[in-house]
């Protein structure tokens, strides 16, 4: 989710040369790459950009080398009470990582205050997005749940501040 949030940049090497993609192109769902048999993953960029609030939690089994449950991870740029930029990523509840640009706009370039009261419209917004599924690692309905509790959690301690 964080290469996701960050709009990473992946190279692709070959012997025939090398190729750029952006992380959501390259995966494509469960088990799938855009990688070509000769290519390796060469190299990942990504930028920081002006973010001073990061959140990131991982729900697992246990705490090392678990496959998780849920992840998620938020990162804001808020300077005198402005929400400048926001972006949102949810792993485990769909086929690859969800972001939503349309619903990281509800919350871009508006005051705090605004944004506070449009957690409720972002919120409904990202339940209907997130598409879970039940298997040995957890159900669906749990891991929905959790995505939305840990989307309300970082919104709330970012937006309230």
């Amino acid at each position: 989710p964080i290469l996701y949030a960050l709009d990473a940049q992946l190279t692709l090497a070959s012997t025939n040369g090398r190729r750029t993609l952006n992380i959501r192109d390259f995966l494509t769902g469960p088990g799938r790459k855009d990688l070509r048999p000769d290519e390796i993953l060469s190299e990942i960029s990504f930028s920081w950009g002006e973010f001073n609030r990061f959140y990131y939690r991982k729900l697992g089994p246990r705490k090392a080398n678990a496959i998780a449950k849920v992840s998620f991870f938020g990162a804001a740029s808020i300077f005198d009470e402005q929400v400048r930029d926001i972006r949102l990523a949810f792993g485990a509840v769909g086929p690859t990582v969800v972001r939503s640009t349309a619903g990281e706009a509800l919350l871009t370039d508006v005051s705090t205050a605004t944004g506070r009261t449009r957690v409720p419209q972002v919120m409904d917004h990202y339940a209907a997005l997130l598409s879970p599924i039940d298997d040995v690692r957890s159900t669906a309905d749990y891991r929905r749940t959790v995505a939305l509790e840990l989307l309300q959690d970082f919104l709330r301690k970012e937006l309230v501040q």
